[in-house]
């Protein structure tokens, strides 16, 4: 993992109806570090804690192209 960041929302937008509260962004150097970072012993630990507390979940995995 080259980076990780945790968000919290500041400001809900007007309507609220699209808003989420928490953000988790990661940075990886390969795919296969993605797929290392799946399986590792103390993410797989904590999932059912996060489950428990989340009312959704999104997730986006892309690759930056380089100009």
């Amino acid at each position: 993992m080259l980076l990780l960041e945790v968000g919290i929302n500041l400001k809900d937008s007007e309507s609220g109806e699209d808003d989420s509260d928490v953000i988790l962004y990661a940075e990886f150097e390969s795919i296969e570090s993605l797929d290392n970072y799946y399986r590792h012993p103390e993410r797989v630990k904590i999932k059912p804690f996060a489950k428990s507390i989340r009312s959704e979940r999104r997730i986006i995995n892309y690759e930056v192209g380089h100009i």
